[in-house]
């Protein structure tokens, strides 16, 4: 039982990194199409973004080494 439970929360970790890291790319490309036709709101709320995808994906690389992770607070863009 407890194999399994560790089975499916590396599965789950695993899902969630790959998912992240897709939503990552499709960010970067859109700041590359930003640079053809630049809007600076845009590009900071993509920056935005990308800076909570990462840390997010730390997290999580962090929770499945099965250390302590520290409680997140707002995210740059949580005004926004």
């Amino acid at each position: 039982m407890v194999g399994d439970r560790e089975r499916i929360d590396a599965e789950v970790g695993d899902l969630l990194v790959n998912r992240l890291f897709a939503a990552g790319l499709a960010l970067h490309g859109a700041l590359g199409a930003l640079a053809a036709n630049p809007n600076d709101r845009a590009r900071d709320r993509i920056e935005s973004a990308l800076g909570e995808i990462d840390a997010a994906i730390q997290v999580i690389r962090v929770a499945a080494a099965g250390f302590d992770v520290p409680p997140a607070g707002p995210g740059p863009g949580a005004s926004g």
